[in-house]
């Protein structure tokens, strides 16, 4: 009835526009009913809500990104403060290696006495390093690189007399006539880190050994009288 008059009073313009309005209305209807129908339950909102909470939380990342980088810096710490022991101990023995072959050289004869104090001024030079590690060996060489005498200290051994010296010299290198002093020092130094800990093998360290030579001072030889 109302589309008959519709066509009476304004004609077919008038026909598509209600139906155009109607087929709106229609859609309209259908999209507020599938939202409503696809409407999330409030659970479900509430577990999104958290996880989006959990999303966005950063007041733990310090905490998490120290916990990764604190092995580093202590491994850091502990090789560095290591090197620094392992640079002073090496400097000290090689002052021991040089400090003995010069006071040996200082003298025309060497007396029991007198090797003893400068051994105690090497444990002196090592301090505060332990010195139960430490190895010394003086020998006295002639122009033929043969001992004419050596004395050890701390366990170490010395050379026999006539045995050939501690290094290789080369021809004519030491004149005729004259003598040589070598002085071979070991200090075996154990890790700061590593030496107490249980399963990490046997390797709890590293040994320095160190030779220094010089001529004697004041005179050609020198003689070794008890």
């Amino acid at each position: 009835m109302q589309i008959d008059d519709l066509r009476r009073k304004s004609g077919p313009y008038v026909l598509r526009r209600f139906w155009t309005e109607m087929t709106l209305k229609v859609a309209a209807m259908g999209i507020r009913g599938h939202r409503r129908s696809h409407r999330p339950s409030s659970a479900a909102s509430g577990m999104l809500g958290r996880l989006g909470a959990f999303g966005r939380a950063t007041g733990g990342v310090a905490a998490v990104e120290f916990a990764f980088i604190a092995p580093i810096l202590l491994l850091l710490f502990l090789g560095t403060s290591e090197i620094g022991e392992v640079l002073r101990v090496s400097r000290r023995v090689d002052r021991i290696s040089f400090t003995i072959a010069d006071l040996v050289g200082q003298s025309s004869t060497m007396t029991t006495s007198e090797m003893n104090g400068i051994f105690e001024a090497a444990d002196a030079i090592l301090s505060p390093y332990s010195t139960s590690g430490l190895r010394i060996v003086v020998s006295v060489v002639d122009d033929k690189n043969k001992v004419v005498w050596s004395k050890a200290y701390n366990g170490a051994t010395a050379l026999s007399s006539g045995a050939n010296g501690p290094i290789t010299v080369g021809a004519d290198a030491i004149p005729s006539g004259t003598q040589l002093i070598v002085v071979e020092v070991s200090y075996a130094y154990q890790w700061l880190i590593a030496t107490n800990w249980a399963g990490f093998g046997n390797n709890h360290g590293y040994t320095f050994d160190r030779f220094f030579s010089m001529r004697p001072r004041v005179s050609d030889t020198i003689t070794f009288s008890s």
